[in-house]
């Protein structure tokens, strides 16, 4: 098995069933060392589930979106909520990763790490980089999540490499940092 692709959505959300995240991680342990792409699409994300992708070395793309908290339906259950720290060890952990696509609005998911791991080089072959983690502040919304002088510097030392980078885009899907743009282009401080 090469790809794993879960949709967890459930019909007006208001189910408790959700796909066990243990059975994800017995799933991706099963098929590490063919695992090429994984998505997974209004699941419950957990440090466990990126661990066990940060053991596929094969992998060439991977895809989180509107993934959802940690219920108590699963804690103590041998599970942790994922962190900032468990996606950017899969970051460093995957040198085949070509595409990287996140979409997490509030979590805080990507954050300082995931963009420190790239910024180290991590990855080298990223092709496609699409990152929408935000959060709102006092005076200004869609704030891109992280320190915006690393985020900079990270994406400017891969402008060569990438073909698709898309930060926090808004919702005529525009990226909210444009590699080699004007000031004009540098939103990451949102609006």
């Amino acid at each position: 098995l090469e790809c794993i692709f879960l949709n967890g959505y459930q019909r007006e959300g208001r189910s408790n069933e959700r796909i066990d995240p243990n059975a994800i991680v017995k799933a991706i342990q099963t098929c590490k060392d063919n695992l090429k792409c994984f998505a997974l699409t209004e699941c419950v994300l957990t440090d466990e589930i990126l661990a066990a992708l940060a053991s596929c070395k094969n992998l060439r793309g991977l895809t989180l979106y509107m993934t959802m908290y940690m219920t108590e339906r699963w804690s103590g259950n041998g599970v942790t909520p994922a962190t900032d720290a468990g996606l950017a060890s899969v970051i460093s952990s995957c040198p085949e990763l070509r595409w990287l696509y996140v979409e997490e609005d509030r979590s805080g998911l990507f954050d300082d790490e995931c963009w420190t791991a790239l910024f180290n080089r991590s990855c080298p072959n990223l092709e496609l980089l699409w990152v929408d983690s935000w959060k709102n502040t006092d005076c200004r919304r869609f704030v891109t999540r992280g320190s915006h002088p690393l985020i900079r510097s990270t994406l400017e030392a891969r402008a060569s490499s990438l073909k698709l980078c898309m930060i926090t885009p808004d919702k005529h899907l525009k990226s909210r940092y444009v590699i080699g743009g004007s000031t004009e282009t540098d939103r990451l401080s949102g609006v």
